[in-house]
This record gives C-alpha cells, structure tokens and sequence, in this order.
C-alpha cells in the first residue's frame, strides 16, 4: 500500500472509531421512555421519583412522571398515554392488557401490613380502610372476606381514620412510619401495626417496545443499586 492510500485508510479508520459513540449515544437517545406513571400522594412514589428520574438522566433520557389515584395508572399504561409505571409488585401486571417488560431485578422490597388504631374494640367486625388500585389489599379483603372502604389515596384515608370513620386499614409500612414522622397522627391515636400480610418486591415496568432501553435500565440497578434506602428491613 502507498504511503498515499495508507493515509487514507488511517482517516477512514479513525472516523469510524470516533464515530461509535455519537451512534451509541443517539440509539440511547432513541429508546428512551418519555411519560410513566406513578400513583399520587405516597411516600414511596414521592422519593422513588426523584431517584427514577436521576437514573433515567444518568443513562441519557429525560423522563416525565404523571401522578394518578389508584387504578388510573393502569388505564393509562394500558391505553398507551404512559409508557410505563414506576412500580408494581408483578401480582399488579394481571391487571397489564398490553405487552410489558419488568426491570430483571426489583427496585426494592416492601413490607405490606394491617395497622389498626390503638383503642379500636371488637376489631373483627371493623371494615378496614385501603386504597384503590392496589392489587394486593383488595386481593386480602376478598380472600378473607372482610368489608372494606376504598379510598383514592392515603390523605383520604388518613382524614377518615382521624374522624373515626375507619380504624383499621392496610398500608405498606414505610408509608404510615413516613405519616407519623411527619406528625400526620394525633399523639394519642398513632396506629399500631397489627399484622405483617406480605413482604414483596416492586419493579419497574414499561411497554415491551422499551426492552432495549429496560435492559441498559437493569444493568444500572445491579450495578448501583440507586434504591437500596427503601429496601424493608
């Protein structure tokens, strides 16, 4: 090869090399998710946002997170208005009728428990306070057959439970020691946890067309592990 063609060959070589990772960058750019959907006034959705949308910053995306009461963000999920969800526990996803791809480790895990306040009488005759659109109490009413009162979210339910109109409620444990903390108890009515019905873990979810982007997500949580300060203990 002439020193001519070897000069040319070194250029053409090096413009490719210097051009990978503009392509990779801008692939990234592509698979990106731009709305998912979370449920509003809890605790766990609050601070789980803020790290969510760092981690989705950190791998090239900028992320848009709508807040919805109960089983709204399934609706949306489902009619294509969100391109995911920032959580579920995986019993949630019968509730999924598009296809769907799970982070390949869970966000963190979680402890679900019946609180009850600290004077209640004649306890099993109480119906019990829950929130809609979360898969697991619904799933315990029915099961043990118990009447329950819906509420859209945990203020509602709080305001209730400070009336007297519930006294009993299923709650997942960091959300209620997050309300007490922040005072949102009276001094003389803190409820008490009853009963542990279930620990479990919560993913993240996405439409199955952001696999590709599910899969960079995943490797980002193996390696850094972002939400391990939720993770029940």
């Amino acid at each position: 090869m002439t020193p001519k063609k070897t000069f040319w060959a070194v250029v053409l070589m090096l413009g490719f090399a210097l051009s990978q990772p503009i392509q990779v960058k801008a692939q990234q750019e592509t698979d990106c998710p731009k709305r998912i959907g979370a449920l509003g006034e809890n605790f766990l959705s609050t601070h789980a946002i803020k790290i969510i949308k760092d981690v989705y910053q950190k791998l090239g995306c900028t992320l848009q997170v709508l807040l919805f009461p109960g089983r709204r963000s399934f609706v949306q999920f489902n009619s294509g208005a969100v391109d995911g969800e920032l959580y579920r526990l995986p019993i949630g996803t019968i509730n999924y009728t598009r296809p769907y791809v799970a982070s390949e480790v869970p966000l963190f895990t979680i402890t679900n428990s019946l609180w009850e306040a600290p004077a209640i009488t004649n306890e099993s005759a109480a119906s019990i306070g829950y929130t809609m659109g979360v898969s697991w109490q619904k799933i315990f009413l029915d099961t043990h057959q118990i009447p329950g009162i819906a509420y859209r979210n945990g203020t509602d339910l709080i305001n209730d439970y400070h009336k007297g109109h519930v006294t009993r409620f299923l709650a997942e444990d960091s959300n209620v020691r997050a309300s007490i903390a922040a005072g949102m108890f009276k001094d003389n009515n803190i409820p008490i946890r009853k009963e542990v019905i279930k620990t479990g873990e919560l993913s993240h979810y996405l439409g199955a067309e952001f696999t590709p982007f599910m899969k960079r997500f995943s490797a980002y949580l193996i390696a850094h592990k972002p939400f391990a300060q939720f993770d029940s203990q």
